[in-house]
């Protein structure tokens, strides 16, 4: 859990992972973890993918499965 605050886009806290991908376990991608307490974040936990646009870019983000989606 990062509690610097390195950016002003980017508040803290917030919880920066390595999430193994179920559909090829040899590739991990290193992102934050949305939509959850950071407290209950457990290695080994079931993520599912968020893609959060910015710009012409769309940022895979994860967060734990059964969370809340984005508001839309």
């Amino acid at each position: 859990m990062n509690h610097q605050p390195w950016h002003p886009a980017f508040p803290p806290p917030y919880v920066i992972a390595v999430v193994a991908l179920a559909e090829d376990p040899g590739v991990r991608l290193t992102t934050n973890i949305i939509n959850v307490d950071p407290e209950s974040m457990r290695i080994g936990m079931e993520l599912e993918v968020d893609f959060e646009p910015t710009d012409d870019v769309w940022i895979p983000l994860f967060r734990p499965v059964g969370a809340p989606g984005p508001a839309t």
